[in-house]
């Protein structure tokens, strides 16, 4: 199941992983890690997957690592890898996808993160995200090569939908 970040909290893995597993009778469903409120920090935390079943989702259910849904806050020192369904072309499995509606680039609601001193392998679709009423500064982050980039348009960091922000001082590999 997702694990929650309660509102202001900041999730430090001090060193720690978390595994997505496919559960009894059923498949991973969302993101590994989610925010609960309106500001969430991650830091020193690996997060991953492992053998998921290649099953397609829309919406929430989407496969992601790390999901900021209309928050601001901060990702850091963390690990992403093996986001992925499998040979797949299945449009989700993000390594950190960050969002806030609206999507037209009005900016009514700006949430504010911090992508920095990550490590993302093994993600299906998307490395890092940014969509929507968003201000993003995308740094100093190692961003691998989809696990699936032969199945499908694979992005290795997208601001878009409205989104804004400052990418640099990345080191993006295969896409």
């Amino acid at each position: 199941a997702t694990i929650s970040i309660p509102d202001g909290f900041t999730l430090n893995g001090d060193g720690n992983t978390i595994t997505a597993v496919d559960p009894a009778g059923g498949h991973f469903l969302g993101a590994v890690v989610l925010n609960a409120g309106s500001v969430a920090h991650v830091r020193r935390l690996t997060v991953e997957a492992n053998g998921l079943t290649n099953a397609c989702d829309s919406g929430a259910d989407r496969l992601c690592g790390i999901m900021f849904e209309g928050a601001s806050g901060s990702i850091t020192k963390t690990t992403v890898a093996n986001t992925n369904r499998g040979a797949s072309g299945c449009q989700e499995g993000n390594a950190i996808e960050i969002r806030n509606a609206p999507f037209n680039g009005s900016h009514p609601d700006t949430q504010t993160v911090e992508i920095a001193h990550n490590s993302l392998s093994g993600w299906q679709k998307t490395g890092i995200v940014a969509n929507g009423d968003v201000d993003v500064w995308i740094h100093h982050n190692m961003v691998g090569a989809s696990a699936t980039q032969a199945n499908l348009a694979a992005n290795s960091i997208q601001v878009g939908f409205g989104g804004t922000g400052v990418v640099e001082h990345n080191l993006i590999n295969g896409n």
